[in-house]
């Protein structure tokens, strides 16, 4: 899964920050506590879990990365 995930974050940041994602994404299923899939269809939901948990925390990362851009820039024109 994790592969998956870092390839799939990556369409969206750079490498390291694609690393980042993908290890969240697992920490966040893991610490939800869920049961192993027990079958084709519940392993297809848990793929599902982890691709919009990716996305969550691909946005949060889009957003802290422009707001630091926001303040280096403000920053550096005073």
């Amino acid at each position: 899964m994790h592969p998956r995930l870092v390839r799939y974050a990556k369409r969206r940041l750079e490498a390291e920050s694609a690393l980042d994602v993908a290890s969240m994404s697992l920490q966040t299923i893991w610490s939800k506590n869920l049961d192993p899939p027990s079958d084709d269809v519940a392993e297809r939901q848990l793929q599902s879990l982890a691709y919009r948990i990716a996305e969550g925390h691909i946005r949060n990362t889009l957003r802290a990365q422009e707001r630091l851009r926001r303040v280096v820039s403000v920053v550096t024109d005073t």
